[in-house]
């Protein structure tokens, strides 16, 4: 399925989304038979009664782990069910991807404006290998890989291994072509669930301090790709 959709909350336009729906994706268990807290085996849990997916070993771990941490991540959890998947009435899909983009904006846009300097006109494409439902979630482990690829570099590197993403081909070239290289930079998002996005995004920092800050980041890094965590704390 393909929608195309605009949101203002960010000034942030999605330009297109596409479900590919991979078969065969494991679904992330939240639910691991193990205290929140403490970490131990559960034999006879106790959950919390708002978002049904923390447990505990006793009612103790269950107050310290409130006042410590669940707090404020209930929430967070509450859109989620105990197999990470969405637990809303409407898909919360566009506020995950703007919650990943505000985890990873203060790296990911001095990498994109400073990548773009030296290869021209792209954009930054982001991948994970956890689903887009588990990167909302507080905790450990949570990662993004980033590539700044040119249009010429997609066709060459990516479609020709994922035809499918061959769908997004016309959306991604106009929005390359007609991006604000001084105020924004274009995306291109896919996760393990086969959701896939196409947007602009503004930048949040002025264009010279994003490549001032590429240069002193990344000018020595010669790997291709930069992986970026999500984690909380």
């Amino acid at each position: 399925m393909t929608t195309t959709t605009e949101s203002s909350s960010l000034s942030t336009e999605w330009l297109q989304t596409l479900e590919l729906g991979y078969a065969g994706v494991a679904t992330p268990s939240f639910s691991n038979n193990k205290c929140f807290h403490c970490n131990i085996p559960l034999t006879t849990p106790k959950q919390c009664s708002q978002c049904h997916v923390a447990t505990y070993c006793s009612k103790e771990c269950q107050i310290q782990d409130w006042k410590q941490r669940h707090k404020k991540y209930c929430a967070a959890y509450q859109r989620i069910d105990a197999q990470g998947r969405w637990n809303t009435p409407d898909d919360d899909s566009a506020h995950a991807r703007h919650h990943v983009l505000h985890q990873i904006r203060l790296y990911a846009m001095p990498y994109a404006v400073y990548q773009m300097q030296a290869l021209g006109r792209g954009f930054l494409f982001i991948q994970s290998t956890q689903t887009l439902a588990a990167l909302t979630l507080p905790g450990r482990n949570r990662s993004v890989l980033l590539h700044y690829l040119t249009l010429g570099e997609y066709d060459a590197e990516v479609c020709r291994d994922d035809f499918e993403l061959t769908a997004v081909r016309t959306c991604l070239q106009k929005a390359v072509n007609d991006y604000d290289a001084q105020q924004q930079m274009v995306v291109l998002m896919r996760f393990r669930c086969g959701h896939v996005a196409v947007g602009i995004i503004p930048l949040s920092l002025e264009f010279a301090v994003c490549l001032q800050l590429g240069k002193e980041y990344y000018q020595n890094v010669t790997a291709g790709a930069l992986e970026l965590q999500l984690d909380d704390d």
